[in-house]
């Protein structure tokens, strides 16, 4: 029978990525750079997902792929300032 510790550790199999920013939604993501970072550690990214600098939109966002996937991570594009 596996002790408590063992039911609560998880292993880590999937995937998702947010990435964050109006900028982004014009069609420049850092999506590849982030399927290679998840591929090194062994993950299979199932899925990427672009949201606009929107806090509902990206608490939304984030629960809703947090319910299907094993971690998420979230990727903030900042915007040049000239």
């Amino acid at each position: 029978m596996a002790s408590a510790a063992e039911r609560q550790r998880r292993t880590v199999q999937t995937a998702a990525c947010l990435i964050i920013g109006d900028e982004v939604l014009g069609g420049k993501t850092n999506s590849t750079y982030m399927a290679k970072w998840c591929f090194q550690l062994g993950l299979r990214l199932k899925k990427i997902e672009v949201v606009e600098d929107d806090e509902a939109d990206i608490i939304d966002a984030v629960r809703r792929l947090s319910t299907t996937y094993d971690f998420v991570v979230t990727r903030q594009v900042l915007q040049e300032v000239a």
